[in-house]
């Protein structure tokens, strides 16, 4: 198993936020999700919001003021996630009309885990 993290920087409008939105939901599919075990756009919680500290990456580590999203996918193996997601991976390509900066990936390979008794929704919010 393996976690794949992609650091999305968005224009900081709500024409680019939807932009964004439209384009990982209608175009940036996953053709077979065999081997994808969840996937999650996700937007940071505030640090202020949580009564705990934690990075907050809702305003920072940025060059440009943008807004900012985590794409958080759990896949079988790199692999499969390569041959479903790798043809998008092209950073030659110009950025997106709605990136203010070129988005960054991270590949995490789980080392020790738990198992909760939580499961993951039955389905997802776009198909």
């Amino acid at each position: 198993m393996i976690l794949v993290l992609i650091h999305w920087r968005i224009k900081a409008d709500d024409a680019s936020e939807d932009a964004f939105f439209n384009f990982w939901t209608e175009f940036a599919k996953i053709d077979d999700k065999t081997n994808l075990i969840g996937e999650f756009l996700s937007a940071p919680v505030p640090a202020n919001a949580l009564p705990f500290k934690v990075d907050d990456l809702s305003t920072g580590h940025s060059q440009t003021t943008c807004r900012h999203f985590i794409n958080v996918g759990a896949w079988k193996d790199w692999q499969s996630f390569n041959d479903q997601v790798g043809k998008y991976m092209d950073d030659a390509k110009p950025m997106k009309d709605f990136e203010a900066e070129r988005r960054t990936r991270t590949v995490l390979e789980p080392k020790h885990w738990r198992v909760g008794g939580a499961i993951l929704p039955a389905s997802g919010t776009c198909e």
